[in-house]
């Protein structure tokens, strides 16, 4: 499709290419900007294209691939932007169609995509194809799933006996969670032509996310038999193995990968990873510091038929901590793999990473139904819930929890004992508490919790006992120190609490909690100036710091009695 779509715009621009010199310039370098796509050379494409619409901004065909560029990089957004100026330039709707469609997908403007409809007459019997698959998944959008059945059946009757047209909306019925569909359109593919290599791609993503790892085996090898240059099947089998845990057949199948492209991006991630694995880090960290930069785009331009490279791309730009755009691909992503955990976890670390707790909740909770399958997240999204105070739905999912089996779990009998101590049962949190023996499976919010409900509840030698063993047990850790600090705040050992705050600034000189710590260690010595000033500096990075704008008008009540005196 992409390479019929490339050479019509080459015959385009031939046509129009009668007029001067920044015409004739425009052309060269659209020309050179097609060979270099062709070639696998797509940053040195994009070179050229920006060449030419420097020349010529109404270079149509120039503006058309650059689209395509654009959003074979993930950049769905330029993408819609270089096609919606190419429409306008008088663009033909059925070259537009698959980028411009997708990227209005992409980012649920959905009513925009549905204004197509006004031109739908003119569209090819391919992009009536297309239409219908974009209509279907735009329904799916608007909560509106018989509509949505409704295009993708239409969509099968356009091309009923097309094995590739089966394939496609198999494949978009397994992203959209409808499994059954997609195997009853899988096993008419395989009757329509037995020795089709993606088909038995199809059949093999099925088994494998439904976990059936060794039926997922036997078909991508049978997959891989009719069609033994298949990158994209050498990517599931690389990736079924790593699941089996055998190494070599996995390290097997990345070096066939790389022997067609040296910087293919499945490969270079798994790569990466296996040799962090083995201790290789400096050049598994290497690999990975080259990898986003460095991403090849799909096969054939089919990013409907392949999200696996979307996500790959966002796993690369997470290790890379290029976190805007990871979470940009990540929510396209989930847009059509809602029910995917694996990117529903990085996503929701990569809020918290960025102190975005809200986000993070509601990304969570939208899907707590598929979140209640794994116990990291259900976990996670309960101290979401007590992080934001939403106690009711923290006490429900702890119910679910504790009837799921997972009641004996360190972190889930952590946060009950938070929720007890939030609700003013600081003596039964401390008794569950103490009530587990962990031994050295103690996790450090465990002793942390531990250490606070003794202090709330005046058990201050207890306290100290804890922190000292804490201390001892992570010494470079910012939360123990913090801790430290506030423990001997509260004592009055003012030069412990110093100490204290003194080693959690030197891990991290950015902390609040410590930065906090060291403003409360002013007010105590009476130098309220140094003290407001610090609180001052937290307020311009944090304006919402309860703690700090709650301090800073204590000094400054404090003050006014002494004017006053």
């Amino acid at each position: 499709m992409i390479k019929r779509v490339v050479h019509i715009l080459v015959l385009m621009v031939v046509l129009a290419s009668a007029g001067g010199v920044s015409a004739e310039e425009a052309t060269v370098a659209y020309e050179k900007a097609v060979q270099a796509y062709e070639q696998g050379e797509y940053e040195e494409s994009y070179i050229h294209l920006k060449n030419a619409l420097r020349e010529d901004p109404n270079l149509l065909s120039a503006r058309l691939l650059l689209a395509q560029v654009h959003f074979n990089a993930g950049d769905i957004y330029s993408a819609e932007k270089e096609s919606a100026e190419a429409l306008l330039l008088g663009a033909d709707v059925n070259l537009v169609l698959p980028v411009y469609g997708q990227s209005l997908l992409l980012q649920e403007k959905v009513a925009d995509l549905l204004a197509l409809e006004r031109v739908a007459d003119s569209f090819t019997t391919d992009s009536q194809f297309e239409w219908a698959l974009l209509k279907g998944q735009a329904h799916l959008l608007q909560r509106e799933p018989e509509l949505a059945r409704k295009e993708f059946e239409r969509a099968a009757t356009i091309l009923p006996d097309n094995v590739r047209g089966n394939n496609t909306i198999a494949a978009i019925y397994m992203n959209s969670g409808m499994i059954d569909d997609a195997r009853a359109l899988v096993e008419k593919s395989l009757v329509l032509e037995p020795e089709n290599a993606k088909t038995w791609q199809l059949r093999g993503e099925l088994a494998f996310k439904e976990q059936n790892y060794d039926s997922a085996l036997e078909y991508f090898l049978k997959g891989i038999a009719l069609a033994p240059d298949d990158i994209r099947i050498q990517r599931s089998l690389a990736q079924v193995y790593m699941q089996l845990g055998d190494r070599e057949k996995t390290r097997q199948y990345l070096d066939l990968i790389l022997e067609q492209s040296p910087e293919d991006p499945a490969a270079t991630l798994i790569t990466a990873i296996l040799l962090i694995g083995d201790g290789d880090t400096e050049l598994g960290d290497s690999m990975l510091s080259n990898l986003s930069s460095k991403l090849s785009q799909f096969d054939d331009g089919e990013r409907q038929t392949d999200d696996s490279m979307m996500f790959i791309r966002a796993s690369a730009e997470y290790i890379q901590r290029n976190d805007q755009s990871a979470i940009a691909l990540l929510n396209a992503y989930l847009l059509k793999n809602k029910s995917d955990l694996a990117a529903t976890r990085l996503l929701a670390d990569l809020y918290l990473r960025n102190n975005d707790v809200k986000r993070a909740t509601e990304l969570l909770s939208s899907r707590e139904a598929e979140v209640a399958t794994d116990p990291g997240l259900s976990v996670q999204l309960l101290s979401l819930y007590i992080h934001t105070g939403n106690l009711y739905k923290a006490e429900e999912l702890l119910t679910t929890l504790k009837q799921n089996g997972a009641g004996d779990n360190p972190y889930v009998v952590m946060l009950e004992a938070e929720i007890l101590r939030i609700n003013g049962q600081a003596e039964a949190a401390l008794s569950l508490l103490d009530a587990q023996d962990l031994g050295t499976r103690e996790p450090l919010g465990y002793g942390l919790l531990r250490g606070v409900l003794q202090l709330e509840l005046g058990l201050n030698e207890d306290a100290q006992r804890t922190v000292a063993r804490l201390q001892e047990t992570f010494p470079d850790n910012v939360r123990v120190n913090n801790f430290a600090a506030v423990t001997w705040l509260t004592e009055g050992n003012l030069q412990q609490a110093e100490a204290a705050i003194v080693r959690s600034l030197q891990l991290d000189p950015s902390d609040l909690d410590a930065r906090f710590n060291r403003a409360m260690l002013y007010k105590k010595r009476g130098e309220m100036e140094q003290s407001r000033k610090i609180l001052k500096g937290i307020i311009e990075d944090v304006p919402s710091n309860t703690k700090a704008l709650l301090l800073i008008a204590r000094i400054a009540y404090l003050e006014g009695n002494m004017t006053r005196r």
